[in-house]
């Protein structure tokens, strides 16, 4: 699959294969968003407009992920954070419009600045008393008083409100510990992140207008740091963090535990925040320009898969080969062959 040429007609069997319904007007559609690549037509014989090899394996994961996606935007990020081939600019409008919704979201339930206070603490509590629903997944275990405040100073951030800020101050540590930042005094999943760099120390100075500049701003290199270090947390993670929890101690298993239930099947729009999450801590850290185009020379989905390959225990790497999908063992096999080439 994904090695020739391929029309209409026969993506539309490649879908129904897989259990799928799938119309011409659909694939219409889909290439009309850029979710799809356009078809080409041939050069020799009667016109035949023929889709460009891999195309298939990208609308099985377009199908996939338009099930469990509540926008295409959603889709649109967890496609290209997956290799396909997506327009940036398509890419960098789905994150800024993330952002614009989710602020307007919380300045219209927030309401009037003369009642903010008021209204924070009934919506916090509200939010904390969530579980399917909840905003944000419980990542550890937290009294419900606590997951309030924590929730009253997400609020507050998102507000822009200085004087709430101020009077929060103290529950910064609470929605660091909440969103996986903290466990207890120490840190928790921070350390996980390749761009680590105290985050939860920037939460009072980050706002709605400040992360739309970065995802407005951000270059080409970039976003492709940040979308090669997601693909990489999102499809590695659920397989090492069992080798890391053996090793951790006991107050943090839970975290553990609750970051293999959300990464085991990460939602499309997880791929949304990560890659924003990831761009702001990226913007922060300020690297040169020359040391992220050094980074990506000796960057390539293969070669980060090969590397994340030797993580895993011997006994168990053909298991974990085995559990990748076909569009994701497609660059660890052409790595593998390529090294084997070279070492012959």
């Amino acid at each position: 699959m994904g090695d020739e040429w391929i029309d209409g007609g026969g993506l539309i069997r490649v879908a129904a294969d897989h259990r799928y319904e799938l119309t011409p007007r659909s694939l219409e559609l889909w290439r009309y968003r850029g979710l799809l690549p356009r078809p080409q037509r041939q050069p020799k014989g009667r016109a035949v407009w023929l889709y460009p090899p891999g195309t298939d394996r990208q609308l099985l994961r377009l199908l996939y992920w338009r099930e469990r996606a509540r926008t295409l935007d959603a889709v649109r990020v967890a496609l290209w954070v997956e290799g396909f081939p997506i327009k940036l600019d398509s890419v960098r409008q789905a994150l800024g419009s993330l952002v614009d919704t989710a602020s307007s979201t919380f300045q219209r339930e927030l309401g009037s600045p003369k009642d903010r206070s008021a209204t924070i603490e009934v919506l916090a509590k509200k939010l904390a008393s969530m579980r399917g629903r909840a905003p944000y997944p419980r990542v550890v275990r937290m009294r419900s008083d606590e997951r309030a405040r924590a929730y009253g100073y997400m609020l507050a951030l998102a507000s822009g409100d200085q004087i709430e800020l101020e009077r929060r101050k103290e529950d910064a540590q609470l929605l660091e510990r909440m969103i996986g930042l903290r466990s207890g005094h120490n840190d928790g999943l921070a350390h996980l992140s390749p761009l680590n760099t105290k985050i939860g120390r920037l939460l009072p100075h980050l706002s709605a207008e400040y992360i739309r500049a970065i995802v407005a701003s951000a270059g080409e290199e970039e976003y492709e740091l940040v979308r090669l270090l997601v693909r990489t947390l999102l499809l590695w993670l659920p397989m090492l963090l069992p080798l890391m929890r053996s090793s951790t101690g006991s107050k943090g298993i839970a975290i553990f535990d609750a970051a293999q239930e959300l990464f085991r099947d990460a939602p499309a729009e997880v791929h949304e925040v990560i890659t924003i999450g990831m761009l702001v801590s990226l913007q922060v850290k300020a690297p040169e320009p020359g040391a992220i185009r050094d980074l990506l020379a000796g960057m390539s989905l293969g070669t980060i898969d090969a590397e994340m390959l030797t993580l895993i225990p011997t006994e168990t790497r053909n298991e974990a080969f085995k559990r990748m999908r076909p569009d994701q063992r497609v660059h660890l096999k052409d790595e593998l062959a390529r090294h084997s080439t070279r070492s012959h």
